[in-house]
């Protein structure tokens, strides 16, 4: 949630006394609804890169901004998103954000190039940025601070079972019907969510945002849109190429005005102060190397699967899923061991096993059978949930009170950053690999060997920024009894039924894909 919604929230007057239990819950439903829709466009793409390669017969570093840039809308409107919300009002936002967002789903259907696609994916994540922090800032309103707990879990959901759900789906959808409606499935779940919205949800109170800050907001997004488009370059024109290195040094240079800028700022887009912490920042630096190699990693075993060994779509979703549902059963289990043993001890524990996978899978090979890939997949998945969120939790253990808003909306910007980063790293360091083995006199394992060769040095990276991750692990300290990540006694219960519940349907979940990946070819 941005900073000017965060803080909107938590200054706003006591909730009011029309308010009921069944509306909010009711809110919070149709708020999870449209969250759904905004998930699926982040997760269900990866599966079909080597269908969207063919359709705009286009290549990796290409197709991936497909990815990126939805993932750099996202970023682009995550610290203006409360300022905008308290200027026009949360409903009217809302309201105007899911209908933009499924008009763009609809429109990437019917791109018939990669850079129409591109372009209307970053619309697509300008609006689907949105979606997520502004209705969080309409459940504050109407939540009382004894029921935010289990109102925050209940919004979690979509966000835990998309990705795990997301790759199985939109690999179904391609086998058996067009690539099309990978974008297209939003569609219903938005319609659906508009419809509701309007009849039913309410605004919440407007405040006064006081001035954009439109300086900072242009020198910050452009930058790491640069930055990046230099390492795409990289691939194609070589690392010490003009076409990679004045992109990148341009991005740099925007950067470094951004930070320059706003640490003069008293409004500035984003708190960069709170970098003075010690935990925080080494908790921002492991949550970013995580998501960076997540999303990296993630983007790129689909077409492992489906160019090297011939995988269908949609058994490369199922596959793919069991990292999800590894997800959906470490998360609820990890919160509650956090706040038992710190979250040191859990980042260190996931780091040390997403190390140890990140290496076991650059070893994998076209004879590699899909079980084995989802026992990988599903390792991956507990590491990721055993370290990510303790991570960013810890984020805020010293931070003070009047900042932790500004700092969420620091830490969600730089996770979507990361994230746009690891696709676009991940992408040039196969496509560059690939290109070098096949360009080798003496290579003479084919298109699908060069592939396998890129796949395995790209894991490595990744196994790599895990590593680095491993020493920042040591300056973050346990959450203090009462403070951020402790439970409210209230809730404690019906906290726990959530995890369970949660567990269970991620094992049933692991369980099948792991069989599944067993019985495919």
């Amino acid at each position: 949630m941005s900073a000017t919604a965060a803080r909107s929230a938590e200054a706003a007057a006591p909730v009011p006394s029309d308010v009921s239990a069944r509306y909010r819950w009711a809110a919070s439903g149709i708020i999870a609804l449209g969250s759904v829709a905004s998930i699926l466009s982040s997760t269900a793409v990866n599966v079909a890169v080597p269908t969207l390669e063919k359709v705009f017969n286009a290549g990796l570093t290409d197709v991936q901004w497909v990815a990126t840039g939805y993932l750099l809308g996202l970023a682009a409107v995550i610290p203006v998103s409360g300022w905008v919300s308290d200027r026009f009002g949360t409903k009217r936002v809302y309201l105007v954000t899911l209908t933009v967002f499924v008009v763009t789903s609809l429109l990437c259907g019917f791109a018939r190039s990669v850079q129409t696609e591109i372009a209307f994916r970053v619309l697509q994540g300008l609006a689907g940025g949105m979606v997520m922090p502004v209705g969080m800032s309409m459940l504050m309103h109407i939540t009382p601070p004894h029921e935010r707990g289990r109102m925050m879990g209940t919004i979690g959901v979509p966000m835990l079972l998309a990705p795990a759900l997301g790759p199985t789906v939109a690999g179904w959808l391609i086998q058996n019907f067009s690539w099309e409606y990978i974008f297209w499935i939003n569609i219903p779940f938005g319609l659906i969510a508009i419809v509701l919205a309007w009849f039913w949800l309410r605004d919440s109170p407007r405040h006064d945002p006081g001035p954009l800050d439109v300086v900072g907001l242009l020198l910050c997004t452009p930058g790491v849109t640069v930055f990046i488009y230099g390492v795409t370059r990289a691939a194609q024109n070589g690392w010490g190429s003009s076409a990679a290195l004045v992109p990148m040094a341009i991005g740099v240079a925007l950067t470094g005005l951004f930070v320059a800028w706003e640490v003069r700022q008293t409004q500035p887009l984003l708190e960069l102060r709170v970098f003075r912490d010690a935990a925080f920042s080494a908790s921002m630096l492991v949550g970013v190397l995580l998501a960076g190699g997540m999303f990296g990693a993630t983007f790129i075993v689909p077409v492992f699967l489906q160019q090297v060994q011939g995988y269908s779509a949609m058994n490369a979703g199922i596959v793919l899923a069991a990292q999800g549902f590894g997800s959906v059963v470490a998360l609820p289990v990890s919160g509650w061991l956090t706040d038992r043993y710190g979250a040191r001890t859990m980042v260190l524990a996931g780091i040390c096993l997403l190390v140890a996978v990140s290496f076991l899978m650059a070893t994998v090979g076209p004879d590699t059978s899909g079980g084995e890939w989802a026992l990988l997949l599903a390792g991956r998945g507990v590491a990721v949930g055993f370290s990510m969120m303790p991570a960013f939790s810890a984020a805020y253990v010293t931070i003070e009170p009047r900042l932790i808003s500004r700092a969420t909306a620091l830490a969600n910007t730089a996770q979507r950053m990361a994230s746009s980063l690891g696709i676009a790293v991940i992408a040039t360091i196969t496509a560059d690999r690939v290109a070098a083995q096949l360009a080798h006199p003496i290579f003479h394992e084919g298109v699908k060997g060069a592939i396998a060769r890129g796949f395995d040095e790209a894991l490595l990276v990744t196994g790599g920024m895990s590593m680095v991750a491993l020493g920042a692990t040591m300056l973050l300290r346990r959450p203090l009894p009462g403070g951020p990540g402790s439970a409210h006694p209230a809730l404690a219960a019906p906290l726990r039924r959530l995890a369970v519940a949660l567990s269970v349907f991620g094992m049933l979940g692991l369980a099948l894909s792991i069989v599944l990946g067993f019985e495919l070819l």
